[in-house]
């Protein structure tokens, strides 16, 4: 198959491609370079970002937890198997929200258990996979390492305010069952601590809210 653009991004662009050996789909991320920026400053950020997303990767493969292996890495850029099948956000429903969410509590605890946030955890960067029907966790373009209860608990409520702005009628049994899944996955204690932040952060963001509505 030719490669094919498949999304441009704010830092990168997506290309699909087969490879020629196994005949399985792979994954190209690109960072391309943004004319407005200082050359060497340019070069130092896609080189940067690009070493940072890959050494996330494979942290989380490390941790157990679902994401694509990279097959291949450049300067500025890198290739990854791609994940066959649907994003959560578009298959959600009833019937599998329990199961998927503790799914993806079990699944988020382990990748927090490793330092690692994810920055953008919401039912469109979880794969539903083909060929199993198990999830899968992608991009992770704006993710970083970090053992903070504040961090994590900002990774959970995004995904929380997300999905239940989505999913209406699923999204709330979706998030009890992650929930429960999440927390009794963490390690170290770290349950009470990222327990006490989450309500800090649906508070302050409640606040916001509010402030917005009334301007």
């Amino acid at each position: 198959m030719p490669v094919r653009l498949l999304a441009v991004g704010a830092e990168a662009r997506l290309y699909l491609r087969e490879n020629r050996k196994t005949g399985r789909k792979v994954l190209v991320k690109k960072r391309e370079p943004k004319r407005y920026r200082a050359r060497k400053l340019d070069i130092m950020l896609r080189s940067s970002r690009n070493r940072h997303e890959i050494r996330l990767l494979r942290k989380a493969r490390e941790a157990g937890v679902a994401v694509p292996p990279v097959l291949k890495e450049g300067k500025y850029f890198f290739e990854m198997e791609f994940v066959e099948g649907e994003k959560l956000r578009d298959v959600l429903k009833k019937e599998n929200a329990v199961r998927f969410g503790g799914e993806l509590g079990g699944m988020v605890a382990r990748l927090h258990n490793a330092g690692i946030i994810h920055g953008d955890l919401t039912t469109s960067n979880v794969m539903v996979r083909r060929e199993d029907g198990k999830l899968a966790l992608i991009d992770f373009g704006l993710g970083f390492f970090s053992t903070s209860a504040e961090d994590m608990a900002t990774d959970v409520y995004v995904l929380e305010e997300t999905t239940l702005a989505t999913h209406p009628e699923e999204g709330e049994v979706f998030m009890n069952n992650f929930l429960s899944a999440y927390f009794s996955g963490l390690e170290n204690k770290k349950e009470e601590m990222v327990k006490k932040r989450l309500e800090s952060v649906r508070k302050r963001g409640r606040y916001v809210r509010k402030d917005a509505r009334k301007a």
